[in-house]
């Protein structure tokens, strides 16, 4: 069976288990990326490709944008039906294509004078900003390790949590508990009150 955590790069990344938790909330690096949209919270948007809706994913990738955006009056991350690239969240669903560790994973695009790149998240958490994310969800995977829906509506908002700046929160010093940015599959369909908190403190309240 697959490990039941998130890559958030091409590349599936180790991260260790950290048994030494802290009640406050950290807002550094760990957990917190410098870099984020440089189009504001209110402008953003959210594409769902066809697959979200081929493969029954509508309504994780609904759920997600909204409760984020519930959680800050400076976050209305709106659908649209046609992609416009800049302030944008594209959803995609594949089947059994992701890394095997990977139930969805993101990446991050910022546009220049030479055409989109692709920025590493590493990148992103050291400063770097961006006018779209692209998250992709791997619907094999996912029905193959029996996750259950509030399951795989938790993988969807970890992912949109990403696209909002947000890290995980096992990196020390490390949040106990379960919330949407742990790195392991929960059945939370709503972000935590320490999600949140972390979400106010880059975006606002």
């Amino acid at each position: 069976m697959r490990r039941k955590q998130f890559s958030i790069v091409i590349t599936a990344l180790l991260l260790s288990i950290v048994f030494v938790f802290y009640a406050h909330a950290d807002y550094s690096t760990a957990h917190v990326y410098k870099g984020n949209f440089k189009q504001k919270g209110t402008d953003l948007v959210y594409f769902p490709d066809s697959s979200v809706s081929a493969y029954g994913w509508t309504g994780a990738v609904d759920n997600a944008a909204s409760k984020w955006s519930q959680a800050s009056t400076q976050l209305n991350i709106r659908k649209v039906s046609s992609d416009p690239n800049f302030g944008t969240i594209a959803v995609f669903v594949v089947n059994n294509q992701l890394p095997p560790s990977a139930y969805a994973l993101i990446t991050f695009h910022e546009h220049t004078s030479l055409g989109w790149r692709t920025r590493s998240w590493t990148a992103v958490r050291d400063g770097t900003n961006f006018d779209r994310a692209r998250i992709q969800i791997d619907h094999g995977y996912c029905m193959a390790d029996g996750l259950t829906q509030n399951e795989r509506w938790m993988v969807v908002g970890h992912e949109f949590g990403h696209a909002l700046s947000l890290d995980h929160f096992c990196n020390p010093p490390a949040h106990s508990g379960s919330h949407w940015q742990t790195n392991s599959v929960n059945a939370l369909t709503s972000p935590t009150s320490t999600d949140k908190a972390h979400l106010t403190w880059k975006w606002g309240n």
